[in-house]
């Protein structure tokens, strides 16, 4: 048994998904297995990975039929042997190929930890620009503190800069596609705290074709959609007034959404209310 699975759902992008593989094997440690799952409707994928499929710990799967995401994700991971799953976007990669050993130093030096998490980089498809992104101590303290404020604010990054003991791990919600990683890490966070590697180990595409977050980032009415299931799944009978993370994003929501009652507005009322107030402006069918 391999001690980390390495698993790369892809779905077009054949470039970016090579590098990924690429960035894989150049990685000092070895002990680990990489499934890849492949959507892509077409063979552009399976060609520009043909010659690294000869490595032994590649195992390359051509879905028959296409799941979406996150069903892919789940997929690849449910074929997973190691005692570590480490997600890895197709179109993302690691920044060094020391960063999967630092990952497995830390796992195993803290094994109390079995969320593991580091910084990372941010690429822009469309141009050469690139943004360092460091966890904030004080955000990471808040959350392990309370982990539901992943529902509100991702302070992590996507599951690319995480790993996660096998014991631990739970599929991703294929309900969700804007709020997916952070459900996620709530659900994960009840279970153990996450450690923290202060040094950006994974390179992250953004902007790209065909990328999900693309064609819902400035679709509020399915963001409202996502947010209000997850509240909903999990604090269904919950008469809290909403807190301040929720604030901060039903603000911008509301930057474009004028038909909505301030924030403000939405602060003085508990969530039950509050939901049933922008379920009916927004026409949301919950």
């Amino acid at each position: 048994m391999p001690f980390i699975s390495i698993c790369i759902p892809t779905y077009n992008n054949a470039q970016l998904a090579a590098k990924a593989v690429e960035s894989v094997l150049s990685q000092t440690f070895s002990d680990f297995e990489c499934i890849i799952t492949d959507d892509t409707p077409d063979d552009s994928v399976t060609q520009s990975l043909r010659h690294y499929l000869g490595d032994k710990r590649i195992h390359y799967i051509k879905n028959d039929v296409q799941l979406g995401s996150p069903e892919n994700w789940n997929y690849a991971i449910s074929l997973a042997s190691g005692e570590y799953i480490k997600i890895l976007h197709h179109d993302d990669f690691f920044s060094s190929n020391t960063s999967l050993q630092k990952f497995v130093d830390t796992a195993i030096t803290f094994p109390e930890y079995e969320f593991i998490i580091s910084n990372h980089t941010t690429h822009f498809y469309s141009s050469s620009h690139i943004i360092e992104y460091t966890i904030n101590k004080e955000d990471l303290d808040a959350t392990i503190k309370n982990p539901e404020k992943t529902l509100f604010k991702n302070i992590i990054g996507n599951p690319s800069v995480t790993m996660i003991s096998r014991r631990i791990h739970e599929e991703y919600d294929t309900k969700l596609k804007w709020f997916v990683d952070c459900e996620y890490y709530y659900r994960i966070m009840q279970k153990t705290d996450a450690a923290h590697i202060n040094e950006q180990l994974v390179a992250v595409h953004v902007g790209h074709p065909g990328q999900i977050s693309n064609s819902i980032q400035h679709n509020y009415q399915f963001q409202l959609r996502e947010i209000f299931y997850c509240l909903n799944k999990h604090h269904k009978n919950d008469n809290t007034i909403l807190n301040q993370q929720a604030e901060e994003i039903i603000s911008q929501w509301l930057f474009d959404l004028s038909a909505l009652p301030s924030a403000r507005e939405l602060m003085k009322l508990n969530i039950i209310k509050a939901r049933d107030i922008l379920r009916r402006r927004c026409k949301l069918p919950l």
